[in-house]
């Protein structure tokens, strides 16, 4: 999931819902084809704080520190079992 809030917008949960919304479509979605479970997980760049705030609330509340393996930066993994 890649997401971008306009700053007239920021500070409102928006991404929060959103995530929230995404995993539970694909909960239910997955549930018609009989897949009761599933992980999700999301890297975040260290520099980017807000993020981290949203996965933590979202997804997990202690992430794995990691180096991104697409650019080669700092980043968090979260990850999550849906059920």
């Amino acid at each position: 999931v890649g997401y971008a809030v306009p700053d007239a917008f920021r500070n409102q949960g928006r991404a929060k819902a959103l995530i929230r919304a995404a995993l539970d479509e694909m909960k239910n979605g997955l549930a018609l084809k009989g897949i009761s479970a599933f992980f999700v997980d999301a890297i975040v760049g260290t520099d980017n704080v807000v993020s981290q705030r949203v996965a933590e609330q979202t997804i997990a509340s202690t992430p794995n520190p990691i180096t991104d393996c697409v650019s080669g930066l700092p980043a968090l993994h979260y990850m999550k079992k849906v059920t």
